[in-house]
Order: structure tokens, then sequence, then C-alpha cells
């Protein structure tokens, strides 16, 4: 009978690198160790990467965040080759697998508010856009104008939002409410899993019933 191996793994700060910025704190990246047969292989943690950008330091991003969603992503991975299962395939499929949607979703987002500002007469607004773009998230944009903005101002943002914008907020409302403590983050293998669908549509039909949910549903699978 064959020997069966365990795939085992662990996040690991890189002392071998110099520290880098995360948030107002100097530390090593994160990295990640698989191991599988006796063999290892190490590569540095793209949520760490991600999740250091300046946009994301207001939503008090923390490395037990990025941790926890690396275990899903490794762990999802595991089991979709369960059968069949080696380090190389392991590297293509995080590749994959481990990118944002919601951040591939972030600038387009902002693009729209900057056109809608522009179209409406209102170039200072677009301008505020321009310059909170790279402190800031989308979503945490229109949060601020929700409570800094004229009421039918912005809920014609969010009404033309539908049609002219990719359906950032909604993806958002989802993660959420899938994940209330975690990243604001959207990953392709969360997108895979079955029961997101699912409940994304439940969101829409509850929270967006102006959004149409098949068309979301062929957006985000454009985007894969």
């Amino acid at each position: 009978m064959a020997k069966t191996y365990k795939v085992t793994y662990k996040p690991y700060f890189n002392e071998r690198i110099k520290p880098v910025a995360f948030h107002g704190e100097d530390m090593h990246p994160l990295y990640i160790q698989v191991t599988f047969d006796r063999k290892s292989i190490f590569f540095k943690s793209y949520y760490f990467d991600l999740f250091a950008q300046p946009k994301y330091a207001e939503l008090e991003t923390n490395i037990d965040q990025i941790k926890e969603q690396e275990s899903r992503l490794i762990e999802y991975i595991i089991e979709k080759n369960a059968d069949s299962f080696s380090l190389d395939k392991f590297s293509e499929d995080y590749k994959y697998y481990c990118t944002d949607l919601l951040d591939l979703i972030d600038e387009p987002f902002k693009d729209y508010m900057v056109t809608f500002f522009m179209d409406e007469g209102l170039p200072r607004y677009a301008g505020i856009v321009r310059a909170i773009s790279d402190s800031l998230t989308a979503i945490q944009i229109v949060e601020t104008f929700k409570d800094g903005m004229k009421p039918a101002l912005y809920a014609k943002m969010i009404e033309h939002a539908v049609y002219y914008a990719p359906p950032y907020i909604p993806l958002v409302a989802l993660i959420r409410k899938r994940h209330p403590k975690g990243l604001l983050s959207f990953p392709v293998f969360e997108w895979k899993q079955p029961e997101t669908w699912v409940l994304l549509s439940i969101i829409l039909k509850i929270s967006f019933p102006e959004y149409d949910r098949m068309e979301v549903k062929r957006y985000v699978e454009k985007l894969l």
C-alpha cells in the first residue's frame, strides 16, 4: 500500500527580509510554508501584501484576520485537490483562488463616482474622490458621503450605480454578512463555494432588489 502524506502549513514572519510598514508598524513580511511528501514550498502571503495598502488602514485590518483568511484559502485548496495533491498544483491554485474580487472593482467604482459627480456638475466632489482614493476604500468613501451629502444626491448616486458601476455595494454587503469580523475581501475561492451564491441571491432579493441577480453573477464570472 502506498504511503499517504498529510499536507501541513504554517504562517510565519520572514525575518530574513527587512521589515516593511504595515499601517504604522514595522514588521517582517508574512510568509506561508506548505509541506507535503517531505518537501516544502515557501511564499509571501498575498493578503499581507494586499492589506498593507494604505487604503485598508482605517479598517483596522490586522494580522490575525490575514492569517485566518490564508487558512481558509489553503484548506479550500487542500480539500479541492485531496485525491491528487501536489505542491506544484497548489502553487498554481493559490495564485488563482487568492485573488480579491473586491479589490479588483474598488478602483472602477471610484471611477464611477468621479464620473457621476462630473456629470452632475459637481467637480469638487469628484476631486474629493480622487484626493482620498489612495487612502480609503470605495465603500468607506460611499459611507462618508452618506453621512455628509444631501440625501437626494446620495440616493441618486446609489441608484445610478446599479446601471453604471460594478456591483460593489451588494458584494460588500455579502462579505460583511458572511464574515463580519473578517477582512473586507471577496476572494475567488469564496465565490467558488455554492453557499456564497445562495447567500448573495438572498441579499440581492431582500436588500438590493434593483439589481438583476443574474447580471451580478455574470459580472463576477467575467472577472474570473
